[in-house]
């Protein structure tokens, strides 16, 4: 698989879920974020937030479960889920870059925020880059 494709949609009917769940050491602060699109590439839904974890894998996993969480509250069953982390549901970064600049955000927030149907205008770059339709 080649590390510099960029994102691709999954396949009619699923939701893709991009997650991250940057961490540097337990002393440091986290956040994560979460990236949902359908089968078009339109932004379905997100969020980010901080993140208190005591590893790099425990974030990455908190991340994913806030990401499967947000999809079924959206009412979304057929999931795909993609990180970063090559522990859990791997996909190389650059296929990643929305959710991880989501997480970014996340670091900066005192609590986390969800969107639906429309990303905040920091992500807006990140998600036409992918060269798939971008929010409204």
């Amino acid at each position: 698989m080649d590390s510099r494709a960029s994102w691709c949609p999954p396949r009619l009917g699923f939701i893709k879920v991009n997650i991250d769940g940057p961490w540097a050491d337990a002393a440091s602060s986290a956040g994560f974020g979460v990236i949902l699109r359908d089968s078009t590439g339109a932004f379905c839904g997100g969020t980010a937030g901080p993140n208190s974890c005591e590893s790099a894998l425990m974030s990455e996993a908190e991340a994913a479960l806030s990401g499967l969480k947000l999809a079924a509250q959206f009412g979304h069953h057929r999931i795909i889920l993609e990180s970063d982390s090559k522990v859990l549901c791997w996909a190389p970064r650059s296929q990643n870059m929305a959710a991880h600049e989501a997480a970014k955000l996340g670091r900066g927030l005192v609590e986390a925020r969800c969107w639906l149907n429309r990303a905040p205008l920091a992500l807006m770059h990140v998600l036409n880059s992918d060269g798939l339709p971008g929010p409204p």
